[in-house]
């Protein structure tokens, strides 16, 4: 019995111990880098958004992410809730980049450079700067090369049979202080791009009124703008004659010279050709057109400490920003998705399977505690008809108990920190991208906390208690004159 539990004890050390150490280890390549400790998101009504995009992209498809209801009204109660840091704004897109002869797919994060700086404090410039709110650019990480500030990059979207194009300068190269494959596809750039090329754009303009006679033609129907076809060839034999320039002058000198001159007038009021060829955000048409403002797809909040993300979380859903409400409120793991939530769900797993030898340690503990008090009836008779009370009875059994289970269980937390430990001095590495990635890096390392340790043991007093319930009304149900007897 003692070998089992310590064996299995000793698994659970190990493998949480390196479990642990990769959710810290992702922790702090996403959550302080590019997701912070918590995210409101609009709530979506197919599939799930992710601060990178869509979860279940369709292929050749990008889907748009929603945008936050009430942003202002958000932003301005997480930011005085207690224990939040900063918050900062997102809007999540992704774009084909061209800049120094190359193409990239990307992921951009719009933000407000001000804002973003302080809650991603750990971001190194490289070259240039983030420049001031309201401020266009885009900072590229510096994999792109260097001296490219100044330089002027293309940004290309496609949505369904269109697409939209986008020229911003860098002002900024910048680097993270991890590296990821995920994180190397990053970009920032200003909200008002980011949100051009998720199309968050407005148009506005005058109503249009059409004369009785033309509205005629739209509300008729289509097949009586055309004669029929046996009378198509009689039709065009009997059109007129056209008019020849001196007929025009005479028609046009018959026209009323009010008429002339609303036509003339109206030839002039026509805006140049170029000015309708030029994208928003350059021409004076923007004032009828141009990027919604406030339209956000992220907030995303920064704590003073991570564990306060579920209290955090339960004001925000309790202030009616719920899922009921249209929000999606999530901590760093559900922001980021893929790797983060995988080794969330790999540690769940892992713990579930050692329930089973867990319970499977209870019942082999069981079964040797009643064969135990089975030996021991003679002996538990006789402390009873020496005066021995149920109590001390008790008491003596479930120390005993305790003794041996909790021991066995701090043998195998040893021999489990043990374990950690010469695979930290070994150092081991895994040539495989998605191993590394899962735990965080390389090498493959592990890390015994006290709150690790204490969970175990607590763990063990648990199995301990759970194995004593049966043995324990076996060696109390024992009647001192038949103990003797036999």
């Amino acid at each position: 019995m003692v070998i089992i539990l310590a064996v299995a004890f000793a698994v659970m050390i190990l493998g949480n111990g390196i479990l642990a150490t990769s959710r810290d280890a992702l922790y702090e390549t996403y959550a302080g880098n590019v997701a912070a400790d918590v995210s409101v998101a609009a709530a979506p009504e197919g599939s799930p958004f992710t601060i990178f995009g869509a979860e279940t992209l369709l292929v050749g498809e990008y889907i748009v992410p929603p945008t936050l209801i009430r942003f202002n009204e958000l932003q301005s109660y997480a930011a005085d809730l207690p224990g939040v840091r900063e918050t900062t704004p997102v809007v999540s897109a992704l774009a084909r980049v061209e800049l120094a002869g190359r193409r990239r797919d990307q992921t951009l994060f719009g933000v407000d450079f001000r804002s973003y700086q302080r809650v991603f404090d750990d971001l190194e410039i490289v070259e240039g700067e983030f420049p001031d709110s309201g401020e266009r650019g885009i900072l590229v990480q510096e994999s792109w090369g260097s001296e490219l500030v100044g330089e002027r990059a293309i940004l290309t979207v496609g949505h369904d049979l269109t697409f939209t194009i986008r020229e911003v300068p860098v002002v900024g190269i910048f680097r993270y202080p991890v590296e990821d494959d995920l994180l190397d596809r990053v970009a920032i750039v200003d909200a008002e791009t980011a949100r051009a090329l998720n199309g968050y754009i407005y148009g506005a303009g005058g109503e249009v009124e059409i004369p009785e006679e033309e509205r005629a033609y739209l509300e008729g129907d289509m097949d009586d703008f055309f004669g029929e076809a046996d009378t198509f060839g009689e039709t065009l034999e009997d059109a007129e004659e056209p008019k020849d320039a001196e007929e025009a002058d005479n028609d046009r000198d018959g026209m009323d010279p009010t008429d002339l001159d609303e036509l003339e007038a109206a030839i002039s009021d026509r805006p140049e050709p170029d000015a309708q060829e030029r994208m928003p955000g350059e021409g004076p048409e923007d004032e009828e057109r141009g990027t919604v403002d406030g339209a956000w797809n992220f907030l995303l909040l920064s704590l003073e400490n991570r564990d306060q993300a579920a209290s955090v979380m339960r004001r925000l859903e309790r202030a009616d920003f719920g899922p009921d409400q249209g929000y999606q409120v999530r901590d760093w793991q559900g922001t980021v998705g893929g790797n983060a939530e995988l080794v969330w769900y790999l540690q769940l797993m892992f713990n579930a399977g050692l329930v089973f030898v867990a319970v499977g340690a209870a019942l082999i503990t069981t079964n040797a505690l009643v064969l135990s008090v089975i030996e021991r009836t003679g002996e538990i008779g006789t402390m009873r008809a020496l005066g021995a009370s149920r109590p001390r009875v008790g008491a003596m059994i479930s120390l005993e108990t305790i003794m041996v289970v909790v021991g066995a269980a701090a043998l195998g937390i040893a021999l489990g920190a043990a374990g950690v430990w010469g695979l930290n001095a070994t150092g081991v590495v895994v040539d495989n991208p998605y191993i590394e990635i899962l735990f965080g890096g390389e090498p493959i390392a592990g890390n015994v906390t006290a709150e690790l340790v204490a969970a175990h043991v607590g763990g063990a007093l648990l199995l301990a208690i759970v194995s004593l319930i049966y043995p324990l009304k076996r060696a109390l149900s024992i009647v001192p004159v038949e103990a003797m007897a036999e």
